[in-house]
């Protein structure tokens, strides 16, 4: 391998529960801490799961969910929203990440590049040089998949109600929303998660919550699926993906690799 060159792991571990797969990459980090590997992408997707993150004020379920609890239970009480959900398969989940409240689903490609910041943005510490290249994996994953009205050029281009820059489109004046991210930096490892709503039936079960707060008559949640009024392959999803990792993120090449392979 040259000095030049720059590799990182790519690992499919396919559906996981979303807590698992946060306790994966705690232990992935460490390692990445200790350089015991490279940097590691990984890619997965979750069981339907209701996801509050560390935005307190954000952490919101639906009035929808809300009064359907209260039709079975004396209150809407978080125990009792929780006792709702775990009757009809649904997980939910506290564990500590940025953002507010969402829900992961089948179709839903999420993913959770492990790196060292300092190489990708060749500064000690900068937080927004490393979150605009994210943005930028992003964009560019649903621009090459064909998906329109997203935009690369400016800083503006990224703006969105609150200052919240996920990927968003519009439609005829509404706000649509297809995909998330969150970003946690300790020391020169920077742990992130992205998600790329894909399929339509990742996004239906949305009606639980209100978005990172956004209620419906602020924001949608769409699919590339609706947008492009086709079903979209897995196959083509990777690609866009691992296409714009390597462009922003600096890699001469992903090199696949599984749990056993990573000693995990």
């Amino acid at each position: 391998m040259s000095l030049e060159e720059r590799v990182a792991w790519w690992m499919n571990v396919g559906t996981i529960p979303y807590d698992e797969a946060h306790n994966l990459l705690l232990h992935l980090t460490e390692q990445r801490k200790a350089e015991a590997i490279p940097d590691v992408i990984v890619a997965a997707q979750h069981p339907i799961t209701v996801s509050f993150g560390s935005s307190k004020e954000d952490n919101q379920f639906s009035d929808q969910l809300l009064d359907k609890v209260r039709g079975v239970y004396p209150d809407a009480s978080l125990e009792n929203v929780r006792s709702y959900l775990a009757t009809k398969g649904v997980q939910f989940s506290d564990t500590p990440r940025g953002g507010g409240a969402t829900v992961f689903a089948p179709g839903q490609y999420v993913f959770y590049p492990l790196v060292d910041h300092r190489k990708i943005t060749s500064k000690k510490l900068d937080i927004n040089a490393f979150k605009e290249k994210v943005y930028r994996v992003l964009f560019e994953s649903l621009q090459d998949l064909g998906v329109k009205g997203i935009q690369l050029g400016s800083q503006s281009s990224f703006e969105t109600r609150r200052e919240r820059r996920d990927v968003w489109t519009q439609r005829n004046g509404v706000s649509l929303k297809m995909g998330s991210k969150a970003i946690h930096i300790t020391g020169h490892i920077a742990r992130s998660g992205f998600a790329l709503y894909v399929d339509e039936k990742g996004v239906e079960p949305f009606w639980m919550v209100n978005p990172c707060g956004h209620d419906a008559s602020e924001v949608q949640v769409t699919s590339v699926e609706a947008e492009l009024k086709r079903r979209i392959p897995a196959h083509e999803v990777y690609t866009s993906v691992r296409g714009a990792l390597q462009r922003q993120l600096g890699y001469t090449r992903l090199i696949e690799r599984t749990l056993e392979e990573a000693g995990v």
